[in-house]
């Protein structure tokens, strides 16, 4: 089994209840200097935070920090809906414990108005009664605070200090020691258990994250990664390479969905820009030992487009990986979790798992945008859900791989369980992520972008799963979109894709010849503004089921309707001599405002970037442990890349470097193609396209 998958959300003013808890998180604000406060649990499956703080000797009043002897602490809330008057019993709800008994401290909170973008005087102490003991512990308190009036747009900030308390006299008594440490544990998943700390009002307060009416929350310039199949390394770290389509965008979210097998690895994500990763949910189906993540990096750096997913320290090393990252607009800028939860069914009996369901939600907004991720092990047709308050769209579906991807804008509070259905009674793995809407983050400008790329491989056995001849590959696209696969075969007869058809009658055409030199053969098929949308299935012939294939599967907004395909361009060479450098075909597009699509095949070593042309972007996956010389079912260790040539139509040489310089790439062949933009296009780069 191997999937991945994304998700997005609107957000709205809170239902009304009794009292208002404000649950402490560790991901940064969007106010510098501040961690987020908000209603919602910590993600599913994650691990508690842990803050640590030194005493001091005679001590008081000690601001909790992250680690002992580092950055002060302070939590703030999202924006308030509607004013309120903070004047009822205020109750603290802290997990923490002290490394010795001769510490004597114990846990303060401190309640703050944040108004006009600044912080006021504290309205509330609140003092645990007890001193901390040496395990972690609940040490609640209530408090009276000043009565204070908040407006529409204020916030509520929240800060923690170490005390000095005395087992016998109580606290505030006694005399702190010193040279020991206080930890306090919180962001926890799970409610009235370790790391459930949170701060709780008296009033119904409410909170409007999008300060204003925001558009729908929308997953664009994403890519769906093929299986990695059986790479495993026990208890070495593996390290995936994955990229957007595009860099990217002002306040906008990067999300990621992964999946992998028969391992124990700590899962993290990091990426070129140095965003936080917040996890959402990490979800292990115990009857399979598979294992599905969510993270997201909410108001992430401008430009980021390079992402690496960690699975590190495994007890069988990490297989059948397998990923969807994505760009998000319209969502939250932080606090963006609204709830997250997994599914895997005990038993298939009696058609039991031709539903497929992730776990049911309760979220605390409307217009979140949902996102639910599904991994199974067989070649089966899935079909998008059908529910009150939500349109789920198909977004990524893998056949080959079983990894599938549905999204939707939820316009409800009510409890809901993501659901598709499955064409074969098969036994999966699902999640499901909420994430909350804002009027935030950035369009693409008008012109031709890659909205999407779906990596689909088609490996024969022994090397892989196997497949059909003809075999059926699904293309959740947009209506309008111009389509485009990049096929590279390895099979000296040259047996390779000999046609596609669909179920929405388009009419596919190669993009040129192709070109085959054996091993080797590589071309381009497209279909301009395509008849498309969840539902899009392609036959794919390739006249026998073994050749090891790959299909790069790219979506392109903003391209002509008709006559699309422009100039094309090919070489093969037979590298015998140590070079990390091979140059493609020198390419002259027809027109400005092209995109340039190009790939390149060898027998040994492995693509890691393009050096040219300039700003030319890198499609391929790699990672840490992937046999040099393959071929593996992750891209193949092939090259694969795209360019927006704006006003040049100058010719560009295409430069691919490869991991070692050591390991002669011997037959090698690349091939070019240009897709053009409408004939009275004026910009370059991006078109923005709402699909939910």
């Amino acid at each position: 089994m191997r999937r991945l998958a994304l998700i997005l959300v609107l957000l709205c003013a809170l239902p009304a209840m009794a009292a208002t808890k404000l649950r402490l998180h560790d991901q940064p604000s969007s106010i510098a200097g501040y961690k987020t406060m908000d209603l919602a649990l910590g993600g599913v499956g994650k691990d508690v935070s842990t803050a640590v703080t030194n005493t001091a000797a005679s001590g008081t009043n000690i601001q909790v920090t992250k680690t002992a002897g580092g950055t002060a602490l302070a939590w703030i809330s999202e924006p308030l809906h509607a004013g309120f008057t903070l004047s009822g019993t205020v109750t603290g709800n802290p997990y923490g414990k002290e490394s010795a008994t001769g510490a004597n401290a114990s846990l303060r909170w401190r309640l703050y108005q944040y108004t006009g973008g600044a912080e006021g005087a504290a309205i509330a102490v609140c003092q645990a009664t007890a001193e901390l003991t040496t395990s972690i512990t609940l040490k609640g308190c209530t408090a009276t605070p000043t009565s204070t009036v908040f407006a529409a747009g204020d916030r509520i900030v929240a800060k923690l200090f170490l005390e000095n308390c005395n087992a016998t006299s109580g606290c505030p008594a006694g005399t702190m020691g010193g040279s020991q440490t206080v930890t306090v544990d919180y962001d926890g998943p799970t409610d009235a258990a370790d790391g459930s700390t949170w701060i709780q009002l008296n009033e119904t307060v409410t909170f409007d994250p999008n300060g204003t009416a925001g558009g729908t929350p929308t997953l664009f310039n994403y890519s769906a990664y093929s299986n990695s199949l059986g790479n495993a390394e026990a208890g070495t770290t593996n390290v995936f390479h994955l990229t957007l389509p595009n860099p990217s965008l002002s306040g906008n979210a990067i999300l990621v969905f992964a999946q992998a097998s028969n391992d124990s690895s700590v899962a993290s994500v990091t990426d070129e820009s140095g965003n936080v990763y917040q996890s959402l949910i990490a979800y292990l189906d115990v009857t399979n030992d598979q294992r599905l993540w969510a993270f997201v990096a909410p108001n992430a750096i401008t430009g980021t487009r390079k992402i690496d997913f960690t699975l590190a320290n495994g007890s069988t090393g990490a297989t059948y990986f397998s990923a969807v990252v994505g760009e998000l607009r319209n969502v939250a800028l932080s606090s963006i979790y609204d709830g997250a939860a997994g599914n895997a069914p005990s038993s298939c009996a009696a058609n039991a798992c031709l539903t497929v369901t992730s776990g049911s939600v309760t979220p605390l907004y409307s217009g979140d945008l949902v996102c639910q991720y599904v991994v199974q092990s067989t070649n089966s047709a899935f079909t998008a859900g059908s529910q009150s308050n939500i349109t789920w769209v198909k977004k990524s579906a893998d056949r080959q791989d079983g990894q599938i991807l549905q999204c939707g804008v939820y316009s409800s509070t009510s409890a809901l369980n993501p659901t598709m259905t499955q064409g074969t009674n098969q036994h999966y793995a699902a999640i499901g992520v909420f994430l909350k809407s804002s009027a935030a983050g950035t369009a693409p400008a008008a012109g031709i972008r890659v909205n999407s790329i779906q990596h689909v491989s088609l490996f024969s056995t022994p090397n892989g799963p196997g497949y059909s001849d003809p075999t059926t590959v699904d293309f959740p696209a947009i209506n309008g979109e111009l389509l485009a696969i990049a096929v590279a075969c390895g099979k000296v007869d040259g047996v390779c894709v000999t046609g596609i058809t669909d179920n929405k009658s388009n009419t596919w055409t190669k993009c040129g010849a192709g070109l085959h030199a054996n091993p080797h053969t590589v071309h381009y098929y497209h279909v301009p503004n395509a008849t498309a949308d969840g539902t899009l299935s392609l036959t794919v012939t390739q006249g026998a089921a073994t050749s090891d294939s790959t299909l790069m599967m790219y979506a392109i907004d903003g391209a002509a309707t008709s006559s699309a395909c422009g100039a094309t361009a090919s070489t093969n060479a037979n590298q015998t001599g140590n070079t990390q450098t091979l140059n493609g075909p020198s390419f002259t597009p027809q027109a400005a405002n092209s995109v340039i699509l190009s790939q390149i095949q060898q027998e040994f070593n492995t693509e890691n970037s393009i050096t040219s042309p300039s700003g030319a972007i890198f499609d391929s996956g790699t990672y840490s442990l992937e046999a040099l010389d393959g071929p593996l079912n992750f891209d193949q260790n092939g090259g694969w890349a795209h360019f927006y040539n704006g006003a040049n139509t100058s010719a560009e040489p295409w430069t691919w470097h490869f991991v070692s310089a050591t390991d002669p790439q011997q037959e090698w062949i690349s091939y070019t193609v240009e897709f053009k933009a409408p004939a009275a296009a004026g910009g370059r780069k991006r078109v923005f396209v709402t699909s939910e």
